[in-house]
């Protein structure tokens, strides 16, 4: 809270020593680039009538336009469902105007890619990361996304090569390291699954993406004691999620812990209360005490 008031004035005081009035595109840029920092909703938006005036201004503004397309991908996430996909257009429509100004910059295709991604339109998006890689044949995210979108296909093969180009660019990108495991727990290759995810663990520890997928590997081993260890670290820092109190749960179970089984279910009940998994494995292990 403390930084986010700073925050706040450091802006504010750099506003104050613009022009009282706004005049040039760059100025208008400079103005909104300052409001794009702030966090809340009402500051984004403030950001994008300061670029809307720059583009009166200099329609061709190509940093403008780039700018605007990725501050509209950000306020998608800040909005509900429905207005984040009037955003998400928004944002097409200014990648579509950066690249009509300039289509040899790959982080605008990139970005639309990302965009088309998002709105599933998995074969747009693609073609989006392949423009990219042909202006930057070191692009590692634009690889990394195709990954994604093989995956999501079941082209398993793919997205491993995708995974490997990624990783034999960057050994470290624990993105890919985690992105291979999980395609290789749905494959079954529970043992691989496991190495990725303790790659990915060494990178970042507290990840609790990796520990609870690593959780999750261990249970199709049914090595549940396992499992329950890297689920507990989920719960230290997510304990409102129901998934891992299910999963955990389902861990004692089978361990015939049926007590604290039961204990798990009631809590995915509690903070979903229409969970039809935590209704099942309740009623189940109800019926063994």
């Amino acid at each position: 809270m403390f930084k986010k008031i700073i925050l706040s004035i450091l802006i504010a005081l750099i506003i104050s020593n613009l022009p009282a009035r706004a005049e040039t595109a760059e100025e208008w840029y400079c103005k909104g680039i300052l409001y794009e920092q702030g966090e809340s909703t009402f500051d984004k938006e403030r950001a994008i009538k300061c670029f809307d005036k720059a583009l009166e201004i200099n329609p061709e503004y190509f940093e403008v336009w780039y700018v605007k397309g990725l501050l509209y991908n950000t306020i998608r996430y800040m909005v509900n469902i429905e207005e984040g996909k009037k955003k998400n257009e928004e944002a097409l429509k200014c990648f579509d105007k950066a690249l009509k100004i300039n289509p040899d910059v790959a982080c605008v295709w990139y970005s639309k890619g990302l965009t088309l991604y998002d709105q599933e339109k998995e074969e747009d998006a693609i073609k989006c990361f392949d423009k990219a890689l042909e202006l930057d044949k070191e692009y590692v995210e634009a690889y990394l996304f195709k990954g994604f979108i093989s995956g999501l296909q079941k082209n398993y093969q793919e997205a491993y090569k995708w995974y490997d180009k990624v990783l034999e660019m960057d050994p470290s990108y624990q993105h890919a390291i985690f992105a291979k495991g999980v395609l290789l727990a749905e494959e079954g290759k529970y043992d691989e699954a496991i190495k990725c995810y303790d790659k990915a663990l060494e990178l970042d520890p507290a990840n609790a993406g990796y520990s609870f997928n690593r959780g999750l590997a261990l249970a199709k081993q049914e090595k549940h004691e396992e499992a329950i260890i890297y689920y507990d670290r989920v719960i230290a820092i997510y304990p409102q999620l129901p998934d891992i109190w299910l999963n955990k749960g389902i861990s004692l179970y089978e361990l015939k812990q049926y007590n604290d089984a039961l204990k798990c279910f009631e809590r995915v009940l509690e903070l979903s209360p229409e969970n039809s998994d935590g209704k099942t494995w309740k009623e189940k292990t109800s019926k063994l005490i």
